[in-house]
């Protein structure tokens, strides 16, 4: 039969490059743990004798204080306006995405 669309797609080379990137990452990691750089970065924030320099400033101090509020408070927001979508129209735009972060809530809360 005559085929209306003759150009194919070809996923070989995204497929390559996905392995080549998630390939990079890992050595990449795996240089970091050899070099302990997690360690060297955490230094540049933490100092023995005076504790987290960046204990006193914002917004580090409201998020301790606060803990998960905001996160509590993004959901009850994602949820009223995923279910104002089924009411309202011109929300049904908006329920996927908010799907996600109700989804990312339940999932955070199990793991």
């Amino acid at each position: 039969m005559n085929d209306l669309n003759p150009i194919k797609p070809n996923y070989s080379k995204g497929i390559g490059l996905s392995l080549l990137i998630a390939a990079g990452l890992v050595f990449l990691t795996w240089v970091a743990l050899a070099l302990d750089v997690d360690m060297k970065v955490a230094a540049f924030f933490f100092n023995k004798s005076t504790g987290w320099t960046y204990k006193d400033a914002e917004p580090w101090r409201s998020l301790y204080l606060f803990g998960t509020m905001p996160g509590l408070a993004l959901t009850l927001i994602s949820v009223s306006i995923f279910f104002l979508g089924y009411l309202q129209p011109k929300w049904q735009a908006y329920q996927r995405q908010m799907l996600v972060i109700i989804l990312t809530t339940i999932l955070g809360a199990v793991g």
